[in-house]
């Protein structure tokens, strides 16, 4: 079992350095790869026994144990051993250059990702390959190592292939120098296997170069791994969807990046030659910087949206922001609550009549209506028989009281004070150009002073009738100047419990509307306390199947203030607050139990209520019992995320969460359900989610009392939080994991 596990882990190790090549991290697509080196025996001996030596070293120096798994230190050491094999491969000294030149790029390796990553915020590329493969041109000669003469684009015997196709597959396979039309259809396949977008786009650019090569310089080469069409190729696939989400936008910028590319390919040439060297990737290294660079320069990162997330494939980059927009649609960045205690009632929206229109269009007014429909119990001529009359105010999200007024009287019931439109108010900021304001409050209510910092939740004042108000209400918008009167802002309420029919449903974000009744969240320590995650926790978890293995879950907090659940396979994000638990990301294998937590789980409501409902989004990439359709048809559009409804009740002394998806299979069931148990001690008792005909499940496994349980970080190779804190920021930050 164990020699097993050894294979199968360097196995896939070896298959992701050679997927990190293409910007990828599958290792089915990285086994084709791996296989189409095999058209050149000797660069494949290489290829393989370079990535090996780079996997042992990092061992011996102690590099992390989750870069390795990646690939990250193999795929610039596989590009040199593999072009040293495909260039002297009849020389003698060809497996003494392979080992030493491959030993030198994995330590360039790190020493590039410190110098560039750390400081700068930039992928490592290829540049430890291309610094050891020209070292290695300029000392063979000296050595007696002459270059090996090439295969050539030859096309497998009995088989007609036109012109073009014949030198786009040479081209490709030229990337793992292994330039023939067998070894280029293996690489294409292998590109489509990782992503459809990133294939279209390789063949459209190799297209349009083939077209423009007219206009090129005639010493400008167009195939092979120095040529235009692969450095081209390359960054069509890293601009328009890897570190850009796929957009027009990206594909427009990675178009002009193209043309960039065309003449950087040309003018570096001359001098290239003059120095003896080839110039394989050079041209995309340096258009890839200076286009990274230049975006930070850009005063909103849009059109195209830079990819500041663990990166994937094009896909994966387009569905996760998708999915973003659509679970946390939350305007200007703030998550603002309802300014007020209970349920009340929205009496005019947005665009409401009369008075929310034009620059000041983004407002809300509230009132508290009773269980007969009215706003008042008694004479409605008395301020004080309305409802809402003297209620608290409360701070939709913390900041700074930068105006207040509190001395203006409160207007008789259908008098209105228009001279003092707003009345007394309180004006919060809580950035630069975003402030909220409060308005028509009592008289001498109010509670802060200007300059005096306030939390959310944090009462301001009390509910009144001045300015122009006819009867009490409370009025709420953002804005963007601290004066009374300035321009509103779109504005949005986070975790709003809105009533809907029988029951309570909660919106994670949502703008009232006329009628709507809605109140905050009203959460109960005793659940916070079972369904919360505790940092410094730890479970076991064990799947279904028989003689399935468990999995050790760590719980910690991040440099970020992030929660994490973490497994030496998957790691899950999750944010936590004193009302609500919300699941950001997931990352690692898709396999993993831990994997069936972003579904079932992806909020959960510390509100003991059966009568509340909620929903959320959930990706439809990566759930089990997907048929062979449903993955031949997601090479073509794109699986839309389900929309799953979900509810929590008491059973017995458990506490239950299911989902079921709005979305219906033929038979009019929900295409998802999950189920997930809590018994009271730490961490869910079951995990069970239920997608088409294929059921997983996890059970939680007792941890021995008396057991010491190692942490994570010795147990997978994690570098130690406090010793490393550069670690932490690898799952989010901007740099690709992928190579070139």
């Amino acid at each position: 079992m164990a020699a097993r596990t050894a294979v199968r882990r360097w196995l896939g190790e070896i298959a992701r350095s050679y997927a990190q090549v293409l910007f990828g991290h599958s290792p089915w697509a990285g086994l084709l790869l791996l296989v189409a080196t095999a058209s050149e025996p000797t660069t494949f001996v290489v290829g393989v026994l370079s990535v090996l030596e780079a996997s042992l070293l990092g061992k011996a120096l102690g590099f992390d144990a989750q870069l390795r798994a990646s690939g990250y230190f193999g795929y610039n050491p596989f590009l040199v051993g593999a072009g040293i094999g495909h260039l002297w491969a009849g020389s003698w000294l060809c497996l003494p250059m392979v080992a030493i030149a491959s030993a030198l790029a994995v330590v360039l390796t790190a020493a590039v990702r410190a110098c560039l990553t750390r400081h700068l915020g930039l992928p490592v590329l290829s540049v430890p390959f291309l610094i050891v493969f020209w070292l290695v041109a300029w000392a063979a000669p000296l050595l007696g190592a002459l270059p090996t003469p090439s295969a050539g684009d030859i096309a497998p015997a009995g088989l007609a292939l036109p012109a073009v196709v014949t030198r786009y597959l040479s081209c490709l396979g030229s990337l793992f120098f292994v330039p023939t039309v067998v070894g280029g259809a293996l690489v294409a396949l292998a590109l489509l296997v990782h992503s459809r977008m990133a294939s279209l786009w390789a063949v459209t650019t190799f297209v349009l170069v083939a077209i423009g090569s007219d206009f090129l310089p005639a010493q400008v080469s167009l195939s092979g791994s120095g040529g235009l069409a692969a450095n081209a190729m390359l960054l069509a696939i890293a601009v328009a969807g890897v570190w850009f989400v796929p957009s027009r936008w990206s594909v427009l910028w990675a178009c002009a990046a193209g043309i960039v590319c065309g003449l950087v390919t040309a003018g570096i040439q001359r001098p290239f030659a003059a120095l003896g060297i080839p110039v394989l990737f050079a041209p995309f290294n340096l258009v890839s910087y200076a286009i990274l660079l230049a975006a930070r320069e850009r005063t909103r990162d849009a059109r195209p949206k830079s990819v500041d997330f663990a990166p994937g494939s094009p896909e994966e980059n387009r569905d996760y922001v998708l999915n973003r927009r659509l679970r946390f649609p939350l305007s200007n960045g703030l998550a603002l609550q309802l300014p007020f205690r209970g349920r009340w009632t929205c009496t005019q929206g947005v665009d409401g009549e009369p008075t929310h229109q034009g620059p000041w269009r983004h407002a809300f007014d509230f009132q508290v209506v009773g269980e007969d429909g009215e706003m008042f119990v008694g004479s409605p001529r008395e301020l004080t028989s309305y409802h809402c009359f003297r209620l608290p105010v409360l701070a939709a999200a913390a900041g700074v009281v930068v105006k207040v007024e509190t001395d203006l009287p409160d207007n008789p019931v259908g008098k209105m004070d228009l001279v003092h439109n707003w009345g007394n108010i309180v004006v919060l900021q809580h950035g630069p150009g975003l402030f909220s304001l409060v308005a028509h409050l009592a008289r001498g209510s109010v509670k802060v002073k200007e300059g005096q910092h306030v939390g959310q939740g944090e009462v301001l004042g009390l509910c009144g009738s001045s300015g122009r108000s006819p009867v009490p209400h409370l009025h709420f918008h953002l804005q963007v100047a601290p004066q009374a009167g300035s321009a509103t802002l779109p504005s949005a309420f986070a975790a709003v419990v809105r009533a809907c029919g029988p029951g309570d449903m909660l919106e994670i974000s949502h703008v009232p509307g006329k009628g709507d009744v809605c109140r905050n969240l009203e959460p109960s320590a005793e659940l916070a306390r079972r369904l919360g995650l505790r940092p410094g926790g730890h479970w076991r978890l064990r799947g279904a199947s028989e003689g399935a293995a468990i999995e050790e879950i760590d719980i910690d907090i991040d440099l970020y203030g992030q929660t994490r659940l973490r497994t030496e396979r998957a790691t899950v994000f999750c944010a936590q607050t004193a009302h609500l638990q919300r699941t950001l990301d997931a990352t690692g294998d898709r396999h993993s139990l831990l994997s069936l937590w972003p579904a079932a789980l992806p909020t959960v409501p510390f509100e003991d209520n059966p009568a509340l409902g909620w929903s959320d989004y959930v990706p439809a990439r990566g759930l089990p019992g997907r048929s062979l359709l449903d993955r031949l048809a997601a090479l073509i559009l794109a699986p839309a995320p389900l929309r799953v409804r979900y509810a929590i009740h008491r059973a017995g002394s458990d506490l239950v969460i299911e989902g079921a998806s709005l979305r219906r299979d033929r038979w009019g069931l929900p295409l998802l359900r999950t189920r997930v148990v809590f018994d009271g001690r730490e961490g869910p008792a079951s995990i069970e989610l239920a997608h088409g005909n294929r059921t997983a499940k996890a059970s939680r496994v007792a941890v021995p009392a008396l057991s010491v349980v190692a942490p994570l970080s010795a147990r997978s190779g994690f570098a130690d939080p406090a010793r490393n804190p550069a670690r932490n920021l690898a799952a989010h930050s901007s740099e690709p994991t992928n190579s070139n």
